[in-house]
């Protein structure tokens, strides 16, 4: 149990009294609260709202099940962390959605709240319920729960909208009016407007009700430098999942990988500009106090400024001890430079999506990376001691020269009958790639658990049976993707064997024993 998730109070969180506002808004990340407080989309909105003084933004998150049960059986409400006013208390409750499997818990909310959670059966005295977020560009799963969705980029909307709410408060619009007043914003879908039609039992259309609001288009915001972005106003109490300043430096990606539905919504590319993005960096450390930096991006290696940006960044940040992460990069964009700026202060990581292991499923998901130019730019991720001896996957460093890397691949798609990591093509003839899961080797190919290291092991090396799918017998499954870690393997691993050398830090800490 973690009952700071809760409590609220955090430093730079903003509290106003609620008669003293015009407009009260329920800021609602359906996760918990570690997750909740990483997110980007629900930072932009509290940092934009919070100085707005007729405005009270207030935050509400997910309980996690052991405070939910409690709340069900004793039929408490879900509250905002800066007031504690419950959800169903406040004008409007928004929900920030960035996928799918979330969906339910909005609706558990509503539910906790004492909100009907379809919109027909809503009244003058109930919260109005929106909703944004990337998983809005497609709004219709929720359109009978929903009074308005945004749909596309809420720097400038925002601000229109909840303008156009307290205005609708005000005057006492009643729901139809608002609704075709909120339609005139572009990038607001107000689904009352819009009536399904279905043809044996299949979604043919939606028809618009309003002629003079036919269809809603996708807000897009041209210009990232003129928003400031968060700069971690709060400082979270609990440690949330991406502890760090995360700073956006571009917006967008140019590649055009089938499956990427963020690098399909999120067209055209737009960057910041890396002088403001330095600036930045160094207002966000001064306001909340992080040891690391992260520069965020669905391709961050194909940031124009970054070249001048690293340096210029890793000189600042080395006299306070800051590192510096690159969460997102393609194996194609990695060099050299960009491996030695990032290690200056301490072993930080970067992840690297190579994506797939075969030209096959490159050319199947238009991925615009060949294997050679693959095999020519891994391994940049080395450390230097691990190149001189020539030893290691070129994925990720084991040595203390080198940052921690992380290579994300397809698991596999249909019609891919044979595996496909050891068709990169990394070290030798002789070897083969070998998953293994917790510091013990898996039988050839299986895939068990959100997590494997690959190892180098001989052809005559017979590892141990395990658990888990080949991708040889899941070959024709749906498409999966498989985040893995990938690093040298001692000889006890090759063995089937797990060493204190290959625990981590941490997990050898807690084996050791205490000194008599």
């Amino acid at each position: 149990m973690k009952p700071a998730r809760y409590l609220g109070g955090e430093a730079g969180s903003v509290v106003k009294d609620p008669d003293q506002v015009r407009l009260s808004l329920a800021l609602v990340f359906p996760e918990t609260y570690e997750i909740g407080m990483s997110h980007l989309g629900l930072k932009v909105l509290y940092e934009a709202l919070a100085p707005r003084p007729e405005v009270a933004a207030e935050r509400v998150f997910m309980p996690w099940v052991d405070l939910l049960d409690l709340m069900v059986q004793n039929g408490e409400p879900p509250w905002a962390l800066e007031s504690g006013r419950p959800l169903g208390a406040f004008d409007v409750v928004g929900f920030s959605l960035g996928y799918e499997l979330i969906y339910t818990n909005a609706l558990l909310l509503l539910k906790l709240a004492g909100i009907p959670l379809r919109r027909a059966e809503r009244g003058p005295e109930h919260p109005l319920v929106i909703a944004g977020g990337s998983a809005m560009v497609n709004p219709e799963p929720l359109a009978d729960f929903l009074d308005l969705a945004v749909v596309g980029e809420a720097e400038e909307l925002i601000h229109e909208l909840v303008d156009l709410l307290i205005q609708a408060k005000e005057e006492g619009w009643d729901r139809p009016t608002l609704y075709r007043r909120a339609m005139a914003i572009p990038g607001v879908y107000a689904p009352a407007l819009f009536e399904p039609v279905y043809a044996e039992g299949r979604l043919r259309e939606i028809k618009a009700l309003d002629p003079d609001r036919p269809r809603v288009r996708r807000r897009v915001v041209a210009d990232l430098s003129a928003h400031r972005p968060p700069l971690n106003r709060v400082c979270p109490v609990v440690s949330p999942v991406h502890d760090r300043v995360g700073l956006e430096v571009a917006r967008g990606c140019t590649r055009g990988c089938r499956y990427c539905q963020a690098g399909m919504i999120y067209r055209p590319v737009r960057e910041r500009d890396p002088d403001a993005v330095a600036a930045w960096i160094e207002a966000a450390l001064a306001a909340t106090g992080f040891e690391e930096v992260s520069l965020l991006s669905l391709s961050t290696g194909d940031y124009q400024g970054l070249p001048w940006l690293l340096p210029c960044l890793m000189d600042r940040l080395v006299p306070r001890r800051v590192s510096l992460s690159l969460p997102s990069l393609r194996a194609d964009t990695l060099t050299p430079e960009m491996m030695a700026q990032i290690q200056r202060v301490r072993q930080t990581g970067l992840t690297i999506a190579p994506e797939a292991g075969s030209e096959r499923l490159h050319a199947l998901a238009e991925l615009s990376l060949e294997r050679l130019r693959l095999r020519a730019q891994l391994p940049h991720a080395h450390g230097e001691r691990a190149q001189r001896e020539g030893r290691g996957c070129p994925f990720r460093v084991a040595d203390a020269s080198g940052p921690q890397a992380r290579a994300r691949f397809e698991k596999r798609a249909p019609g891919e009958p044979l595996q496909t990591l050891p068709q990169l093509g990394w070290g030798g003839g002789d070897e083969r790639p070998q998953l293994v899961q917790g510091g013990r080797a898996r039988a050839d190919g299986a895939l068990a658990g959100r997590e494997q290291r690959a190892q180098r092991l001989p052809l005559g090396a017979e590892p141990r049976k395990g658990a888990g799918r080949s991708l040889e017998d899941d070959a024709g499954g749906p498409l999966g993707v498989e985040s893995i870690r990938l690093q040298p393997s001692p000889p006890a691993l090759a063995r089937g064997r797990s060493t204190s050398s290959t625990r981590s830090p941490r997990a050898q800490r807690k084996r050791a024993k205490p000194a008599p």
